[in-house]
Order: C-alpha cells, then structure tokens, then sequence
C-alpha cells in the first residue's frame, strides 16, 4: 500500500466517463507484488446473471454479471487472503464474459490494496456508459445551421448544461459555434439586418 498509493484515471473520449484500467493497475501493484513475493489467482467465478437489451440505437447488448474470488498468497509467510468481487460489462458481440472477468480481477486489485483513483463514484449522479454521440451529432447539426445569433446562444447554453463534463465535445461544439458566427456575421444577409 506504501508503495502503490495512487492509480490515476483517465477520461475516455468514446466511453464519455473517466477510468482506471486492469493495465493501469496491474502496471502499479505488479512489481510491488513480485519484489513481497505476493501472488493472485482466480479459485473461482459463478454467473449471477446473464441476458440481452437493446440500446437507445436499437443495438443488442449482451450483460453479464459474475461473482469472482481471487486468493492473493505471500509465499515467504505461506499465508492468503480471499478477494471477492462482482464483475459486470456488456457488449455487442461476443466480449460480455471477459470484459466482466477483467472488471472483477481490476477491483480485486485495487480493493485488496486499497489503491486510490482520485474521485469517488458515489459522488457523480450520472449514468455511465451513456452514449451521448448522437445527442452531440445533433447540436452540432442544428449549430451549423442555425440562421441567427440568438438561437446558436440557445443551443450553446443547452450544450453548456448537457456536455459540459465531456471536454472533448464541447470543445467541437464551441468550434462550431465560433464558426458559425463567424458565417453569420459575414453573410450579406446577416450584414443586411443590422
């Protein structure tokens, strides 16, 4: 724990939300682990759950839900401790059940070390995983053809309040915005109005 106490996440621009991998952690804690002589493996994993949905784009999703135990053992003291964790993904073709398994042994890692990522998931009222690409597609479209100042204020203000966590998207977004403006300010018949 002294010596890994911080993993830092990182934002992911097509997931829309910030994480620490199973790399990031197993890069921290693996060679702590072999300089104490410390080892994992899994003993065992049960499905708790399994089935389909559809997404907001009428895309199958497969989920699945495992319960994992992994024993972390200390060979020079011939002593363990047993990690049990829930590993939960989804995926369109056929990566449910490892993505799950992954999840689970990267919080097993960082539970039984305790690692630090920098935010606390209770303290985010948003669900992850949202796909917002089509909700950004579509301001950005009614940006690009908004015909006065006024309504690209309004869906700048809107963008503001809905993707204002997604610095990546805003930033296309205010892009846009400036260019637009900038096409409107010089078209003839904007020229004309004032």
């Amino acid at each position: 724990m002294n010596e890994v106490p911080y993993v830092q996440k990182t934002f992911s621009q097509d997931l829309h939300y910030s994480f620490a991998g199973e790399r990031a952690f197993l890069e921290a804690l693996r060679p702590a682990m072999i300089r104490h002589g410390i080892d994992v493996f899994p003993s065992s994993m049960e499905v708790l759950s399994d089935g389909e949905y559809r997404t907001s784009n009428d895309k199958r999703m497969a989920r699945v839900v495992i319960l994992a135990t992994y024993i972390f053992t200390h060979g020079n003291s011939n002593t363990h401790q047993t990690v049990v964790t829930i590993g939960e993904a989804a995926d369109v073709a056929d990566k449910a059940l490892s993505k799950a398994m992954t999840q689970a042994l990267k919080y097993a890692l960082r539970q039984w070390a305790l690692v630090e990522t920098g935010d606390d998931p209770d303290t985010v009222a948003e669900q992850r995983g949202t796909d917002y690409s089509e909700p950004i597609a579509r301001c950005l479209r009614a940006m690009a053809t908004a015909n006065d100042e006024q309504a690209l204020a309004k869906l700048l203000s809107r963008a503001n309040s809905q993707f204002g966590k997604l610095p990546e998207a805003m930033a296309g977004i205010n892009k846009t915005h400036e260019k637009r403006i900038t096409e409107l300010r010089t078209s003839p018949k904007q020229t004309r109005r004032r």
